[in-house]
């Protein structure tokens, strides 16, 4: 016996899928310390990039979901980027 399509348990799923993921894209910063493999990006990046690459002080992130404002002060002039 073939079960008929329901679209509504189907997009059921669907959203619950893209809330999990989101879920999980936004509380991994909060349980990864990116600090902890400070050493190995700075090993990464010196061997791509052919140079000795340094990483001082803490690594910080954030989900800015905002536009950033800057201001270029020598011109004056409000940049919407």
């Amino acid at each position: 016996m073939k079960k008929d399509f329901s679209a509504s348990k189907f997009f059921l799923k669907v959203a619950t899928l893209i809330v999990i993921f989101l879920v999980v894209i936004f509380a991994a910063p909060l349980a990864l310390n990116i600090n902890d493999y400070k050493s190995d990006l700075e090993n990464k990046l010196s061997t791509a990039l052919n140079t000795n690459v340094r990483i001082e002080g803490d690594i910080a992130y954030t989900f800015n979901l905002e536009k950033p404002l800057k201001v270029n002060p020598t011109a004056g002039i409000l940049l919407l980027s």
